[in-house]
């Protein structure tokens, strides 16, 4: 845990995290469109569009997500990724209608970048000392954060430690894990990119892979408590992720199944572009 890039200077490490994402994703969905000849303007309106509205999700899901107890002088509120998913994507789709530019080939472009992103955004959880995890049952597995961290606090609250107590129990590294999960997704994507047969499907293999990994490790968080009702065993994030990976898992059935919506929809590409190698310039 590492609140602060340096102490004398007021730079969060958490702000960095996520501005180095944005930056690195941006530069890598440039070099995948210029490989595919889309016009570069509409990558670079998108994406500073696209932050901001993925704030907006993000922030708006973390004022509706219960939240454990915070630390005093610390909000129980923060940004949950999976507005900003939600929002983002809804935003891709109205700025794909907006500028003539196929979905599917948006989607695609977008699919490695966004988990650039979002790896760099749960090493700036790490730091901050968010969305941690459950106390581990290995000891040598699992991290211990310190004194007056959201890990020490939830713990503390909770009984299981004391107040005297100069670290936390170790707990899953659940950041790091979403981090490790979301690099090797963004390399399974830039793969499979080159060899694409229908647009939109590395998207949708993202979209799927990703609300899988999501889904269990919210089982190791415990800064997520459950919803009430029906859905008690389940965090609001576990709900959302479903939700997106029952949408996603619809659409790609449907790929597969009826593949003539993808001659209907010009889904389809032509043999020379999907093996196509991406290139570096522009």
């Amino acid at each position: 845990m590492h609140p602060h890039l340096w102490p004398p200077l007021p730079v969060s490490t958490y702000g960095l995290c996520i501005s180095l994402g944005l930056i690195a994703s941006w530069f890598l969905a440039r070099s995948l469109a210029a490989s595919q000849k889309v016009d570069l303007w509409k990558i670079d309106y998108f994406v500073t569009l696209v932050a901001f509205i993925a704030l907006l999700g993000a922030t708006v899901a973390g004022l509706v997500e219960p939240r454990t107890p915070a630390p005093v002088g610390e909000s129980n509120t923060s940004l949950v990724l999976v507005g900003a998913m939600i929002l983002g994507t809804a935003t891709g789709a109205a700025w794909a209608l907006l500028t003539r530019l196929p979905l599917g080939l948006l989607a695609d472009l977008l699919a490695a970048p966004l988990m650039i992103a979002v790896a760099f955004g749960r090493l700036g959880c790490f730091f901050a000392g968010c969305c941690w995890g459950k106390v581990c049952p290995v000891p040598n597995l699992g991290i211990c954060f310190p004194q007056n961290s959201f890990a020490w606090y939830g713990q503390l609250h909770r009984g299981i430690i004391y107040p005297a107590d100069p670290f936390s129990l170790p707990v899953f590294p659940t950041q790091l894990l979403e981090s490790l999960a979301a690099v090797l997704l963004a390399a399974l994507c830039l793969h499979r990119f080159r060899t694409r047969r229908i647009s939109g499907e590395i998207f949708l293999t993202m979209a799927l892979t990703y609300c899988t990994a999501r889904f269990a490790l919210e089982f190791l968080r415990a800064d997520n408590p459950p919803l009430a009702g029906f859905f008690h065993w389940m965090t609001f994030s576990q709900l959302a992720t479903a939700a997106l990976f029952l949408l996603a898992l619809l659409t790609f059935l449907t790929f597969l199944i009826r593949r003539r919506h993808a001659t209907a929809w010009n889904l389809r590409l032509p043999r020379a572009s999907a093996t196509s190698v991406p290139s570096t310039t522009g």
